[in-house]
């Protein structure tokens, strides 16, 4: 786990859970705008 050696193990964990929930929606919103982009 890639994680600040301040944090606790429970805080990495935690971090680690929210960038797996958000890198897809991020990704996501990248496709939809290079979409919206191609079609101008």
């Amino acid at each position: 786990m890639n994680c600040p050696l301040t944090q606790t193990i429970q805080d990495c964990y935690t971090y680690e859970e929210t960038l797996n929930d958000v890198r897809p929606a991020i990704l996501f919103h990248i496709e939809t705008f290079g979409e919206s982009v191609l079609k101008f």
